[in-house]
């Protein structure tokens, strides 16, 4: 899935993918994530947006994690679109349906 969030004078291109999870009776703690994935073309990704939102068929609400312009680290050496980000705080979650948004950004002009 697409999730991007591109500066001007890109932005118009920005668009955001989302995953969606169940946490089972007794809750969770979210104190970071990994992700998998790839991109292509001359550019990096610097940073991330993470957003966490309920929802039973699709995100909404307020986001309950709020970090936004999050440090990565490449989990590999190619690091092509895997990354770790430790969140400045845990999330806590009590039992329910859940979306995560996990959206790279990538510089202007780039």
């Amino acid at each position: 899935m697409n999730s991007q969030k591109f500066a001007a004078p890109s932005a118009t291109f920005t668009d955001t993918g989302a995953a969606d999870f169940t946490v089972p009776a007794g809750g969770c703690l979210i104190s970071g994530m990994d992700t998998t994935g790839q991109y292509s073309g001359p550019s990096i990704a610097t940073k991330v947006n993470i957003l966490i939102k309920g929802g039973t068929t699709h995100p909404t609400g307020s986001n309950l994690a709020s970090p936004a312009d999050m440090n990565i680290t490449n989990i590999d050496a190619n690091s092509f679109g895997s990354f770790k980000v430790t969140l400045p705080a845990p999330v806590t979650l009590p039992a329910g349906h859940y979306w995560v948004i996990f959206q790279v950004k990538i510089a202007a002009g780039t």
